[in-house]
């Protein structure tokens, strides 16, 4: 399959960055005059990898990259390493003040894979800081972040008069949800967002990992000279597999970077064989192939011979074609509408055997049917003994906002 140049050039960064490839074909790439500059810095935000093109960037010639993006990519690199160090800092006194509370705590994603499998070395590009807790102890854990200075980030109205407890229960017993957005302003000015997360999953995915695995097994890791628990490297791979794989279907570079250090970190002493059966016994034995095989074919790297001899002799049963075009188009899934309905067709091609779409869209309605505080406010609501008019209000409410209010 073609590949434009732009993500061509992304795709080379990341060889160098990860791999240490050479830089003779990023020099050719970047000289072509049919690059899009601009394009390529947006493609770059989407996927999340300015870090590592930046990285890349550095070991060619001087001359060979425009003087303006280069320092564009350089201040925004600049601007990386601050925020890594406050998010750092921040997720570390975090996960200590949870501690002390006697609430336990895992960081997740972002962070935790930065300092994990990239050796904290700046490349790996972290947004918001996560973090995990189990069910049980999730209610205790937003009252202590409450009592702290953060915030709920509702996207709906209130209801007068309520009171915390009863808005964090409210929160908590909503159906299938699996996260709640927090924010906070320090007193340096600086907004810190968290990802507050109590499931793996939302409740209409099929995957059979226990949302309580993370905690088996723990380790310890240091973040900003803190020592704090964290996942055992099994389940970080398992963490990564339904996250980047099982709900965004390998649709973002970062994913696969992340997929391609684990296997360079950890690959002389995991059991890959185990983790494939793991991933099959979870119902996501297909996702983990197409993603290895995603790794081997555009990033170049030679993955587990367990992965491999695996791999369909049907191409076309990894929708590579359908990826590229995701990666191309470089869409956010989660708000516009044809990007969405693309990304669930992938998610629904790649479930292992057993899967039923019928039992899937059942419980996609019973998710979305109830209106709820961690929405967009719907143009109009019903009873909640009428599912399908609510969950049709929802369809309407989002088309609505995300095409005919253009």
């Amino acid at each position: 399959m073609r590949l434009s140049t732009e993500l061509q050039i992304l795709i080379e960064a990341c060889k160098i960055s990860l791999l240490d490839v050479k830089p003779d074909v990023l020099e050719e790439l970047v000289s072509h005059p049919s690059v899009h500059w601009k394009r390529l810095t947006q493609m770059a935000a989407y996927h999340k990898v300015r870090p590592i093109v930046y990285a890349a960037f550095k070991k060619c010639s001087p001359h060979k990259i425009p003087v303006s993006y280069l320092e564009q990519y350089q201040h925004r690199a600049l601007q990386h390493s601050m925020h890594n160090l406050l998010m750092d800092q921040e997720t570390a006194r975090l996960l200590n003040l949870l501690k002390k509370k006697q609430v336990r705590v895992l960081p997740y994603k972002g962070s935790l894979l930065s300092h994990k499998i990239y050796q904290n070395n700046g490349l790996r590009e972290v947004g918001d800081i996560d973090l995990y807790l189990p069910r049980e102890e999730a209610q205790a854990g937003l009252e202590v972040l409450l009592e702290d200075g953060y915030e709920f980030e509702f996207k709906g109205t209130l209801p007068p008069n309520i009171s915390t407890p009863q808005l964090i229960k409210d929160v908590l017993s909503i159906y299938g949800w699996h996260e709640v957005a927090l924010k906070k302003q320090s007193q340096q000015g600086i907004t810190f967002y968290i990802d507050f997360h109590w499931r793996l999953s939302e409740a209409f995915y099929w995957y059979t990992i226990k949302d309580n695995t993370l905690f088996q097994h723990t380790q310890t890791l240091k973040i900003h000279q803190t020592e704090v628990d964290i996942p055992s490297d099994e389940n970080i791979f398992l963490m990564m597999l339904v996250h980047h794989g099982g709900r965004e279907a390998w649709l973002q570079l970062k994913s696969l970077c992340d997929l391609l250090m684990f296997f360079k970190t950890h690959q002389n002493y995991m059991d890959w064989q185990q983790l494939l059966q793991t991933a099959e016994k979870a119902k996501m034995k297909r996702i983990l192939l197409g993603g290895t095989w995603l790794v081997e074919h555009f990033l170049g790297y030679p993955v587990p011979a367990v992965f491999s001899n695996h791999w369909s002799h049907d191409k076309s049963s990894y929708r590579a074609e359908e990826v590229v075009l995701y990666w191309e188009k470089s869409e956010v899934f989660w708000s516009q509408l044809g990007p969405k309905w693309r990304h669930t067709r992938l998610i629904l091609s790649q479930q292992d055997a057993g899967f039923s779409k019928l039992k899937y869209f059942k419980n996609y309605l019973r998710f979305y049917a109830t209106p709820n505080l961690l929405e967009e406010p719907r143009l109009f609501t019903f009873p909640d003994h009428m599912p399908y008019l609510n969950f049709l209000s929802k369809v309407l409410t989002f088309f609505w906002r995300k095409v005919l209010k253009r």
